[in-house]
């Protein structure tokens, strides 16, 4: 099984808990960008995964701007979610 490159836009409950799971199992899962408006859980997310700046945005539609992104809902529910990134992220 490959790993999973993931960007966690919104780290509110559900992006805090597939997060964590990356954290338990790093040759699954890895967070390589977050997207988050509230500030103290984005600096946190980008402390937990180690990222560099310019992979932490404070709104969603920057993330969206990057180019090469393929995106995979997680679920029918929530448009926060976990999205599969296959670019050079």
């Amino acid at each position: 099984m490959s790993k999973i490159r993931a960007v966690v836009l919104g780290y509110g409950n559900r992006g805090a808990r597939y997060s964590d799971y990356s954290v338990k199992h790093p040759e699954e899962l890895e967070i390589v960008a977050v997207a988050e408006p509230v500030a103290n859980r984005r600096e946190h997310a980008a402390q937990l995964h180690q990222l560099p700046q310019d992979r932490v945005y404070a709104d969603w539609h920057e993330v969206a701007q990057q180019p090469k992104m393929a995106i995979r809902l997680t679920d029918g529910i929530s448009f926060i979610g976990i999205f599969k990134v296959s670019c050079s992220l």
